[in-house]
């Protein structure tokens, strides 16, 4: 299992870092006849300075993109950042694990230094890229930050109404959407002060220099076709249409638009998942593809 595990990662970098994306004119419409130009770094757990003092070797290497990890405020137990990959300490998800939507942590660094790095991207003509994951908080909710609770309304309104549960199955739709991801406390997305609070984080990136998104369990956060939140109040599924740009929510929208952003998100292939609808809003994952390549290799 440690084997087939390590493989993936691996298999999972490789990807990322060979990745081709559509041209910014082709995003909004993923043209299957783009001539693909573009490609990605995927620096998963690299630190910001790390990044910046590599940015020349990540252009010469011929990468237009590069991708980083969760940048949010995280689930940091004491001595949490030692051993990244550890199979009893390590932490690789810890940043999986959102505190706030505010920008560093303890494993990526600082505000400061990210700017640093962007100033970097810059002068090398580097796009970055940003892993988000407004589907849920960290495993212990009373770790998350008061100002978080206070932004969206209290703690009772943070979560889905059956969002402290964990699904049970994955290809029933209404429990893909409200309930917990291995057991993460799903979010309400579809609270306006939640989308609120979160798209000041993302223009916030915005405005630092970041032009890209990859949406972690995006197929967790409901399209319109999906059941709604009826007990929590929720009246239509419209988180993707804020986080693409489509509206606004109480007078805040997407800073810039969304057609000179690169946007993905993990949809994991699977039966009831309405893929079409997602694709809608950005490019996906595919993960069958990948699911299927692994086993191969894992023999050899």
């Amino acid at each position: 299992m440690n084997r087939i595990l390590s493989l993936i990662a691996c298999i999972g970098l490789v990807a990322c870092a060979s990745q081709t994306v559509t041209k910014s004119v082709d995003r909004m419409t993923h043209d299957p006849d783009c001539t693909n130009t573009e490609t990605i770094l995927h620096v998963w757990s690299w630190n910001f300075p790390t990044i910046a003092d590599n940015m020349k070797k990540i252009a010469d290497a011929g990468f237009t993109m590069l991708q980083t990890s969760p940048v949010n405020a995280c689930f940091s137990p004491e001595g949490g950042n030692i051993k990244i990959f550890d199979e009893k300490e390590g932490n690789w998800y810890h940043y999986y694990q959102p505190l706030d939507w505010t920008i560093g942590n303890n494993i990526v660094g600082t505000e400061d230094q990210m700017r640093a790095m962007l100033d970097s991207a810059k002068k090398y003509d580097i796009k970055v890229l940003v892993d988000v994951l407004p589907n849920h908080t960290a495993f212990d909710i009373d770790l998350v930050s008061d100002e978080f609770y206070a932004a969206v309304g209290g703690r009772d309104k943070m979560f889905h109404t059956h969002g402290l549960e964990s699904i049970k199955d994955y290809n029933d739709r209404t429990q893909c959407t409200h309930m917990g991801v291995g057991g993460l406390p799903d979010v309400n997305t579809e609270n306006p002060l939640f989308q609120k609070y979160y798209m000041g984080f993302v223009n916030k990136l915005i405005e630092m220099g970041v032009r890209g998104f990859r949406y972690d369990t995006a197929k967790h956060i409901g399209v319109h076709s999906d059941p709604v939140d009826a007990e929590a109040g929720v009246t239509e599924n419209d988180f993707w249409d804020v986080a693409t740009g489509r509206k606004e929510v109480l007078g805040v929208s997407l800073a810039i638009p969304y057609d000179s952003l690169f946007v993905y998100g993990e949809v994991l292939q699977n039966r009831n998942v309405p893929e079409a609808e997602y694709a809608g809003y950005f490019g996906q994952t595919a993960s069958t593809v990948i699911s299927n390549f692994v086993p191969q290799i894992s023999e050899k």
